[in-house]
């Protein structure tokens, strides 16, 4: 008997108020049934808490609903443009199924460039947001100002250093398509010597753009890791020490409440590091960057590596899913 009321924090009732209910030995039917309703419910983990505030994913309007926001059309393309590589490898190289996945991998490559011009503006905004500088001064003990309340911290710093990355990577991706679309091209030169300028401009910005995007994804990658770290160690295991010890009924579904909320961000949490761990695997593969081959004498597998790009994406569509 005392091994059917262990303690679960997935499950609704804690273990103080389930011993305090088989010590009462008047407790009605009638009531017992009405606790068994009220406190026992179903099993309530962190998946279950991130998956269950978001709408079916059978109902057409909330795939509408994510196509209409810009970013949700760009994750929707990069999901055709991953599957189509992870199809053209699996392919017999060299035949014509192939060759037509290749295709439509490339041209959703390009394409996903438009949907991206002028981000660089947005990354600045945010950076003007968060105050970085005053941040960087007062951490080196230069800034004294009163007027800055908020201390300094690592996972602040890793989030300005990701947005700084993503703002090298915006630029040099918006170059690069301007440059691909002849924009750049110098026309009192002939179409030869356009044309290999174009190739060498598109080069060099590829590969700035790849270490810029890196770069934002490693700082990324400590800045979540901290934040999911933290709030696992503080947030969540405080809300379960206080859904374990509530000793009322009213103290338990209260708890429990806290106890959702709490794990429902700690899921939200849990995407961006998942993301930022998939971005530093997928870039660290890509040219100028060249992680895996730098260290292992090899790319990485080209399986692996469009399985990182669509995990990557899948992210960023839950996060923006009504």
């Amino acid at each position: 008997q005392s091994e059917s009321i262990l303690y679960n924090h997935s499950t609704i009732m804690p273990p103080s108020l389930a011993t305090n209910k088989s010590s009462n030995e008047e407790t009605s039917d009638e009531a017992s049934d009405q606790q068994c309703l009220t406190i026992k419910g179903e099993k309530y983990s962190v998946l279950s808490a991130g998956l269950r505030c978001k709408a079916s994913p059978f109902l057409a309007d909330s795939w509408v609903s994510l196509c209409l926001t810009l970013d949700g059309r760009d994750k929707v393309t990069k999901v055709l443009q991953y599957t189509s590589r992870l199809l053209a490898f699996l392919n017999l190289a060299g035949s014509h199924e192939q060759k037509r996945w290749h295709q439509l991998f490339s041209k959703l490559s390009g394409s996903r460039k438009a949907f991206r011009l002028g981000r660089s503006f947005i990354e600045l905004q945010k950076l003007r947001k968060m105050s970085i500088w005053i941040m960087c001064l007062r951490s080196l003990g230069i800034s004294n100002s009163s007027s800055v309340k908020s201390s300094f911290s690592l996972t602040k710093l890793g989030q300005a250093l990701k947005i700084v990355g993503l703002l090298g990577f915006w630029a040099g991706d918006n170059t690069s398509f301007l440059n691909s679309a002849g924009f750049l091209d110098d026309y009192t030169l002939d179409e030869r010597e356009r044309a290999e300028q174009r190739v060498n401009r598109q080069r060099h910005l590829t590969t700035f753009a790849n270490r810029s995007y890196f770069f934002g994804a490693v700082s990324g990658l400590f800045a979540n890791f901290k934040s999911y770290w933290d709030h696992n160690t503080h947030d969540l295991k405080d809300a379960q020490k206080r859904y374990g010890e509530a000793k009322t009924e009213g103290e338990a579904l209260e708890a429990q409440m806290h106890l959702r909320t709490v794990q429902k961000t700690h899921f939200e949490l849990l995407l961006p590091l998942i993301k930022s761990c998939c971005d530093v695997m997928v870039f660290g593969n890509n040219a100028g960057v060249d992680l895996f081959k730098r260290v292992y004498g090899r790319k990485l597998h080209e399986g692996v590596h469009c399985a990182g790009g669509l995990l990557s994406a899948a992210t960023v569509l839950y996060s923006n899913y009504p």
